[in-house]
């Protein structure tokens, strides 16, 4: 799950960067929900709706550095998360976000796509695959048949009328 969320207050926007690039049409609505859900939560927090589990602005070279961090690190980036410089683990943040979510991700029916991202957290993550197929083949063509793999898996929770005709006569 490698993207960056970051708020722009100049533009009113959230920007979303790398959604794109998941492998799975699974992980890439996964993470449209959080998007939706966060949306949502945020405008709820303008309106002073919600005042749960939010990132405060950080100074400019602590958000340089937590970029670069994430950028260098992936998911095993350990974050700053405020001005005295207490640190957590992405994983640990992420996790913490996720669960602020889960009343807004439920109001709009949503919940099991976190769900879905909960598990891809606990679990491992696209470049961490990618790199265990790498590992244990040392093969470029074996990782891009590990990807075309996942993208052909069936997905039934997400599009119930996805058909494979060739796993259904296995």
């Amino acid at each position: 799950m490698e993207n960056t969320r970051k708020l722009n207050p100049d533009f009113g926007t959230i920007e979303v960067r790398v959604m794109d690039s998941q492998p799975t049409i699974k992980e890439a609505i996964a993470l449209t929900a959080l998007v939706h859900s966060l949306i949502v939560y945020l405008h709820h927090c303008c309106l002073g709706e919600e005042g749960g589990f939010m990132l405060s602005r950080q100074p400019w070279a602590f958000e340089k550095e937590n970029y670069f961090r994430a950028s260098q690190q992936g998911i095993d980036a350990i974050y700053i998360e405020d001005e005295a410089g207490h640190t957590r683990s992405l994983t640990a943040i992420g996790r913490d976000i996720l669960g602020a979510l889960k009343p807004t991700a439920a109001d709009l029916g949503e919940t099991k796509h976190l769900q879905f991202l909960e598990q891809r957290l606990a679990g491992e993550v696209s470049y961490l695959r990618q790199r265990r197929v790498w590992a244990q083949t040392g093969s470029l063509p074996a990782v891009v048949a590990a990807l075309v793999e996942e993208l052909q898996e069936r997905g039934s929770e997400f599009f119930p009328l996805t058909r494979h005709p060739e796993k259904q006569a296995a």
